[in-house]
């Protein structure tokens, strides 16, 4: 009889310790949105209208362009979730006053109330997230990302 390849309470193959950053980074996140859907499944919104409903709350108006810059996610993908939450009344869009050409994207009051649910339950599970963690952890933690995504976004432009 063959043994499972997985070990007893672990989901993966190989210890933890011995994944690459990548692997960590990535696995992380996913678990983190991962316990943020299964916390917002009412909404039944994926990873990505999640972000564009962040980004709208921080900046209203914006054009379907600079939600593809800021979320990046592909100009497909964009337009289907501005399509789905448009439908569910999340969103909606509007012609640019000053350039025809340009459409722009705006929440809901609907929007506003979902994006601040989902804004919460992220902070709280990033809070379970961090139990343990000392608040220097957390800022140094906090530091290395924001560093490690500021040199992914310049090798990104070369």
């Amino acid at each position: 009889m063959k043994k499972d390849i997985k070990t007893e309470g672990s989901s993966s193959i190989a210890p933890i310790e011995s994944k690459t950053t990548y692997a960590l980074i990535s696995d992380a996140a996913r678990l983190l949105d991962d316990a943020v859907a299964k916390q917002t499944d009412a909404y039944k919104l994926q990873s990505g209208a999640r972000r564009v409903l962040a980004c709208l709350a921080v900046r209203d108006g914006v054009s379907q362009l600079d939600l593809i810059r800021v979320t990046h996610l592909k100009a497909p993908t964009i337009s289907l979730i501005v399509q789905k939450m448009e439908h569910d009344g999340l969103i909606s869009r509007k012609t640019d006053d000053l350039d025809m050409r340009l459409t722009r994207v705006y929440l809901t009051e609907l929007g506003s109330r979902v994006n601040q649910h989902i804004h919460d339950t992220v902070n709280a599970v990033e809070a379970a997230a961090m139990q343990g963690f000392t608040d220097d952890e957390k800022e140094q933690l906090h530091a290395l990302l924001v560093r490690l995504y500021r040199s992914m976004e310049a090798s990104k432009e070369q």
